[in-house]
């Protein structure tokens, strides 16, 4: 839930929702711009946030600030 942005990287659903997680699949299975679009997305936050090189450098200021 927190890489999922509900409408733009993906369908966020309540727990233990059949009914949404059905509706959600449905929404996807017909709308292919719509799933290739938060496809998209979320791998662009992904590369963003989640890089090699974004996780090492936030772990080494971390490091940083403990250490001062």
């Amino acid at each position: 839930r927190d890489v999922v942005f509900d409408g733009e990287t993906g369908i966020l659903v309540a727990k233990k929702s059949v009914t949404q997680l059905a509706k959600a699949i449905i929404t996807l299975l017909e709308n292919k711009k719509l799933t290739q679009q938060m496809g998209r997305l979320g791998r662009e936050f992904a590369e963003a946030n989640f890089s090699d090189t974004n996780v090492v450098d936030r772990h080494y200021r971390l490091y940083q600030s403990l250490l001062t």
